[in-house]
């Protein structure tokens, strides 16, 4: 489902190119990404990294989706997580462990070790994580890219909010400081909402 949703996009974007004014085209149009597994993301399998949710298509997208959309990003697809992202390293019962496109001996750290490698093996030139307690930043150090853990509030939690103790937050993850700027510029442009 989401390679057919990805090529899509992609074709329509480049109708867009050809046709309309770039000027008014969002900073990060058409730019591939993938969407960590914790997101619920309307019509695409989305699994958090556990098999009790193996065959979840949740039916609603959580805000951060909606956010990357509307900065204009296309997502590929789901990005490897441990289960519930709960634990330092990547390697779920419901799909293949995520290891350092440096060296795939070793993990690629967790939970946004998914992402990370992606980045890393240059499949996406950014992604989507979330960091509680080094989830971003420690992924981001083993597979070699630039990973930011935003401060609290900076990027929208959704109206579920976040993790109870509200220490969660979205974070962007690629290749260079400058892409990795100009993703959490897209990701702050919704207010933020407090967890309830």
């Amino acid at each position: 489902m989401s390679a057919d949703r990805a090529r899509a996009a992609a074709a329509e974007a480049e109708r867009v190119l050809r046709s309309t004014d770039r000027a008014g085209l969002p900073r990060l149009f058409g730019v591939p990404t993938a969407v960590k597994d914790l997101e619920a993301t309307a019509g695409v399998r989305t699994t958090l990294g556990s098999a009790l949710f193996r065959d979840w298509v949740p039916g609603h997208n959580d805000e951060i989706v909606d956010v990357m959309a509307d900065a204009g990003l296309i997502s590929l697809g789901k990005t490897t997580v441990p289960e519930f992202g709960a634990a330092c390293y990547t390697e779920p019962e419901v799909s293949a462990p995520a290891r350092s496109p440096l060296d795939l001996t070793r993990s690629a750290a967790g939970s946004s070790g998914g992402a990370a490698a992606a980045v890393g093996a240059l499949l996406v030139p950014i992604a989507q994580g979330s960091d509680t307690a080094g989830s971003v930043r420690s992924p981001a150090s083993a597979c070699g890219v630039v990973g930011l853990k935003p401060s609290r509030g900076l990027v929208t939690a959704g109206p579920e909010g976040n993790d109870g103790m509200g220490l969660s937050v979205r974070g962007p993850l690629a290749r260079t400081v400058r892409d990795t700027a100009a993703f959490l510029d897209a990701l702050t442009t919704r207010d933020p909402v407090a967890a309830r």
